[in-house]
Formats: structure tokens, sequence, C-alpha cells
């Protein structure tokens, strides 16, 4: 009997221990759940990655609907801070997969050499050498010069037309002597006449609004997708003061101006963009473009052609000219053409008839 309750105690015992043990491995596993779900409740540390530099804008311009407009890309230039650098503009560039060549090591200049013994007396042969060496050095910096690529051509051309301080064209003519030069030129209607893209460069913005008035040139926003069924389009308005507006038109009629849309993609038009979106006047991603009255493009569609014609171009055989607008002692503006840009790349200066019987040039 006694040895029996001995067992019975034993068996208490141990079966104490091992319920103490389970009740601890609970306990230890609840703490480790609890742990694992206040970890994973954390928030996460994420590291923001800064975004890239965008972009610039695709050289095309956005589709344009099947009513004639063809959309340009015809960037402004200019080197005021508000508006961009041209970068759809240069004629296509040169093959880049070219080897380059190596950089010539220079060569050890030789020692002099003594002058003969029958060298007439008074004659520096050192001199001679020096005077021979200033000619191949210019001949070769004009050789250096005439293989800048086409691009490089173009470029320079664009940053000097850019820079250039433009002033009044002081005319030879009165305002009404040139009222009758050009109704003699007998312009006519151009529509549909085949010409190259014009690319017109401007100063600053003032440039810009100034000409944009002259020449009755409007800025309109417009739905791309939608619009060849509404005409719907959204006009900036008073240009060049502090109290630019926008003004939505139902169904603008587009039969007094060219089908020559230029897009406008400076960063001023692209802040009138964002702000026609945020106040909602037309639907979707909308684009920015410049409409001029046909009795103008008219006027710059002749101008191309006759100034490539006189030049003695063929207008097929241009890609583009390069344009200003200047402003004449009586107040009127013309376009001056200053280059054109040919098939082969070249960019060649010209003259232009109209500025030269303005001023007298030759």
């Amino acid at each position: 009997m006694k040895h029996h309750l001995v067992r019975l105690a034993l068996c208490v015992v141990v079966s104490l221990v091992l319920h103490w043990l389970l009740l601890k491995n609970w306990e230890q596993a609840e703490k480790n759940k609890q742990n694992a779900a206040a970890g994973g409740a954390q928030a996460m540390k994420i590291k923001i990655q800064e975004p890239l530099q965008p972009a610039p804008p695709p050289k095309a311009p956005v589709a344009m609907p099947k009513n004639d407009a063809k959309a340009q890309n015809n960037q402004t230039t200019s080197n005021d801070p508000d508006l961009e650098e041209n970068d759809g503009s240069p004629p296509p560039s040169e093959k880049t997969d070219q080897p380059q060549e190596k950089p010539v090591e220079p060569a050890e200049e030789p020692a002099a050499e003594e002058p003969p013994a029958d060298a007439p007396k008074g004659v520096n042969l050192e001199s001679n050498k020096k005077t021979a060496a200033v000619t191949k050095a210019q001949e070769d910096s004009a050789k250096d010069d005439s293989k800048k690529t086409t691009k490089e051509v173009f470029n320079e051309t664009i940053t000097k037309l850019r820079n250039e301080n433009k002033k009044v064209i002081q005319t030879q003519l009165s305002a009404s002597e040139y009222k009758s030069y050009i109704q003699n030129l007998k312009i006519g209607k151009m529509k549909g006449v085949k010409v190259p893209k014009l690319e017109i460069i401007y100063t600053d913005l003032q440039d810009i609004f100034a000409q944009f008035s002259y020449f009755r040139i409007k800025v309109l926003a417009i739905e791309p997708k939608t619009f060849s069924k509404t005409h719907d389009v959204v006009e900036v308005q008073n240009l060049g003061t502090n109290d630019i507006s926008f003004q939505f038109i139902k169904k603008f009629d587009f039969s007094k101006y060219s089908s020559r849309f230029v897009a406008q993609r400076a960063p001023f038009f692209i802040t009138q963009k964002k702000k026609i979106e945020n106040r909602g006047f037309l639907p979707g991603d909308l684009a920015l473009y410049s409409v001029t009255p046909t009795s103008v493009d008219n006027y710059f569609r002749y101008k191309q052609n006759e100034v490539i014609k006189q030049n003695g171009y063929k207008p097929d055989d241009v890609v583009m000219t390069l344009c200003r607008g200047h402003k004449t002692s009586f107040g009127s503006y013309i376009l001056k053409v200053e280059s054109i840009v040919l098939r082969d790349q070249r960019t060649v200066d010209v003259k232009d008839f109209e500025y030269a019987k303005l001023t007298g040039a030759q």
C-alpha cells in the first residue's frame, strides 16, 4: 500500500512538471505570435527615388484632324529664359557611326639647323621658317572651318540670328510707297502652294507678342481627339499684358486661317496650357497652336518661294527657311528670309529682295 502511494505521488509530480513546461512553451509561443504581429504592423521604410528629368517634347507634333490642318513642329527659339531652345528644327544629323580620328601626337621640334656656308648674309632663315609655319597654321585653320558639320553650321546660324540685336529698319520708302510696292507684287492666293517649313526665330517673348499682334496671329488650345468633330477651341487673349485671359469658342471658324498650324511649346505657352486645362474648358490633354490669317500666310508663302528662286534654288531643293520679323521705321513688320536649309543639309545665307528694296541694300 505504501509503495502504491509513493508511485502515485511521483506520477502527480511528473504530471505537474510536464504541465508547467507545456504552459511555459505556450506562453512563449503566444509572445512570439504577438511580436510577429506587432512587427508586421510597422510602416515599411521605402526609399523614394527622385524622378528622372523629363525627356524633351517629341519632335513630331500631335496628329491633327482631317481638316487639312498640318501641325508644324515649329519651335520658338530665343535667348529669353521663358523660351525654350530649338530642339526640333535642325536638318537630319550626319551619321555618327564613323570611326573617330585618333588625335595626332605633336611632332618633336627639330633642332635649329646651321645656315649653309654659302647662305647670303642678312637672311634670317629661322624667321622665314616661322613665317611659313604661321601661313600653314592659317591654312589649316581655314580647312578646319570648312570641315564643320552641317548641323554645327545650322546651330551657329540659329544662335547668331537669335542673339543678334535687331534694329528698326530705316527704310527708303514711305508707308504709302511700301503699300504700293506690296500690291504690285501680286501675291494672290497661295493656299495649297507647296513651300518649305517656315521657322521664325524670335529674340524674346516681347518680340513674339509684337509680331503676333501685328500679323493677327491667334494662339489656340485644342483637344486633338475631338477637334475634328467639334472645332471647339480656347483662345489665349491679351498676350503681352498683365491681363491674359482665356475665351472658349464653340465651332471656331477656320475658313479665314491658314492650314499651317504651329505648335507652341515654349515654357510660357506650356504654363498657359496648364491653366486652361485646370479650368476645365475642354476635356483631356490639350495642345497649343498658333494660327495665321490666310492673307498673312499668303505673304509668308510668297516670300519663302520667291527668295529661294531669286537666290538660284528651287523650292523643292529646300526643306526649311530661317526667317525673322523686322520692324520698319513706319511701324510695319516684314518677314525677312535670312537663310535656307537645303535637302543635302547645308545651311545657306540668302538675300531677301523685300529687305533690299526697303533699305537700298545691294
